[in-house]
């Protein structure tokens, strides 16, 4: 289609506008007849159907692939990696889980053994900026600390004096909060923290969007 358009432009002499609406209406009309033509996937048969044959035909693979996604729905997101068996297996994992632990281990008070913290229906705040100035979050600890629930916060970055605050207040059993910066880099921690936003429930608070620390309220957070 390329090469094509390429040609009609340069040696027909077409109008790469009018080529461009072109393109984009045989699409429309692509997509319409894609539409009219599917068929909803609803039982586990019909998952393992289209399974066995994007697998040639594997009936092992295909049932493990099938009941993968007959658990998690069509929407949801699976991962393929090489076992170091020969045993094909299907491993749920409940929640979100990704490789970065807490923006300080001193935010652990109580299970320093195993360096984790448990939290039973936490307030959680996403957070796409670095969080650098202790004044505009100490109004948002006011408000959670007066619902007496503790504080997951998600952020692209949270810097060193707000975190030692958050620390202080462990230390001292004043209030109970945890805090973990995002693992991804290179422009993505955005989407990431959007998806995290998505599974709990709760605004994303970014100042490129008017929405600041300072301004939030309890209906921008998220409950895990």
């Amino acid at each position: 289609m390329f090469s094509e358009g390429f040609r009609s432009v340069d040696a027909m002499g077409a109008h790469p506008i009018e080529l461009k609406r072109g393109i984009e209406e045989g699409k429309r009309e692509v997509l319409g007849l894609l539409s009219a033509m599917k068929v909803q996937l609803t039982t586990l048969e019909d998952i393992r159907h289209v399974c066995l044959i994007a697998s040639n035909f594997d009936e092992e693979l295909s049932q493990v692939v099938a009941q993968a996604l007959h658990t998690v729905g069509v929407d949801g997101i699976l991962n393929l990696f090489e076992s170091s068996t020969l045993e094909t297996k299907f491993h749920l994992i409940n929640g979100l889980t990704f490789e970065r632990g807490l923006a300080s281990e001193l935010l652990v008070q109580e299970n320093k053994t195993d360096n984790k913290i448990e939290m039973e229906l936490p307030l959680v705040l996403v957070v796409a900026n670095k969080i650098a100035d202790t004044k505009r979050l100490m109004p948002v600890l006011d408000r959670v600390k007066k619902t007496g629930r503790p504080l997951l916060i998600f952020s692209e970055h949270i810097m060193d004096e707000p975190l030692s605050m958050l620390v202080y207040n462990a230390t001292k059993q004043a209030f109970a909060s945890a805090a973990v910066n995002v693992p991804w880099q290179n422009g993505l921690e955005k989407e990431v923290l959007k998806d995290i936003a998505t599974v709990v429930g709760a605004t994303v608070v970014d100042d490129e969007f008017d929405l600041k620390l300072e301004d939030l309220t309890l209906d921008h957070f998220g409950s895990a």
